[in-house]
């Protein structure tokens, strides 16, 4: 039997991930948004397209339910609470490929932020799915992760002074059964 780990990262941050790609985009772009890119696991994986989003997530805390760490349900199990914490940043460019310069930058940037905030509000639970056991169509483990917090993040100035960024740290939890 292969390995599997219902609560492991490959399954929950997969999950985020794939309900921010399906969702970022769901209600359509502004006009002054032609189109997205999303990256994960920035910087490792480079950014080549402007306007872009990254998510990165960054830790994760496991902290103990009750005594025993007993959850509800039945029969009664044992878990753990996970608080997780991911980063999401919006990158728009003043420049145009072409070398023109691109006047809707800040516009696109505060756009993305807003695309972002609406995106991570409207998730009253996201579902966990079970990637280990398929990549193309994995089922759901009912059980949820749960928006707690959405903190917007001073940025540094990028070296090059042509790139905008937003960055915005959004924590989250869920339940973990066994």
């Amino acid at each position: 039997m292969p390995f599997s780990a219902d609560y492991g990262d490959v399954n929950v941050q997969g999950s985020f991930n794939k309900f921010f790609q399906d969702n970022i985009t769901a209600y359509g772009l502004p006009s002054w948004i032609t189109g997205v890119s999303v990256y994960f696991d920035f910087p490792d994986q480079g950014l080549t397209a402007f306007p872009s989003f990254s998510v990165v997530h960054m830790n994760k805390i496991q902290r103990n339910v009750a005594q025993g760490r007993i959850v509800r349900g039945t029969p009664m199990q044992s878990g753990m609470w996970n608080d997780g914490l991911v980063d999401i940043s919006c990158w728009a460019s003043t420049r145009r490929s072409g070398g023109a310069y691109n006047n809707s930058a800040m516009l696109q940037m505060r756009s993305m932020r807003d695309m972002v905030m609406n995106v991570m509000h409207s998730a009253s639970g996201i579902l966990i799915r079970n990637i280990y056991a398929d990549t193309a169509n994995p089922t759901s483990l009912r059980a949820l992760i749960r928006i707690r917090d959405i903190e917007e993040m001073p940025t540094p100035t990028d070296p090059d002074p042509s790139i905008r960024r937003s960055r915005m740290l959004v924590s989250y939890y869920y339940l973990e059964r066994w």
